[in-house]
């Protein structure tokens, strides 16, 4: 049975969707510390932050695209964007509540 989900290069699109938010949470936190918040002023992680769903839309978008296009090995990738999108709007409810 051939599972495209999980072929070498499915997995090697799955490890490159984590590596960048695995990145892009250390970016974050590093440019907060190179730039701190203050009371009135976001720092630049914060700031970075704040961009990070639009740059989450267009990769789902592009990997969608991708996957219906007929490349399956980009399901996953599309499922682990869905789900950090899903995480961001999660974690902005709880701090409003």
């Amino acid at each position: 049975m051939n599972n495209t989900y999980f072929s070498q290069t499915g997995i090697r699109k799955i490890a490159q969707t984590i590596s960048f938010y695995l990145i892009a949470i250390f970016g974050f936190d590093f440019l907060e510390k190179l730039s701190p918040s203050g009371p009135c002023t976001p720092g630049a992680g914060i700031m970075g932050f704040l961009f990070l769903p639009f740059i989450i839309a267009i990769l789902l978008g592009v990997n969608a695209y991708k996957f219906f296009k007929g490349d399956k090995t980009n399901f996953i990738s599309m499922l682990l964007h869905i789900l950090a999108l899903l995480g961001y709007v999660i974690v902005f409810s709880i701090g409003h509540c």
